[in-house]
């Protein structure tokens, strides 16, 4: 089962991965940022997760899915 988590911060602003779960547009104007990447080395044939515009790979997989579930595991606020 997908789930969803919305985290509101003391100035009133909420984070969160977004998904089709939640109608997110009726809170209010959107403003939404890339938390990492993810992208396909092609030297060395994995899929590759890192912050934007960083060198540092944080995890690497030959699933383009798990790198997706590690994303969502360790990065979303």
């Amino acid at each position: 089962m997908t789930s969803a988590r919305l985290t509101f911060r003391p100035d009133g602003s909420a984070v969160c991965l977004h998904t089709e779960l939640l109608p997110l547009g009726e809170l209010g104007t959107l403003t939404v940022e890339r938390n990492s990447e993810v992208e396909f080395n092609h030297v060395t044939q994995l899929w590759e997760v890192r912050r934007p515009g960083g060198s540092e790979v944080l995890f690497t997989h030959a699933s383009r899915s798990a790198c997706i579930e590690w994303e969502v595991t360790h990065l979303v606020p």
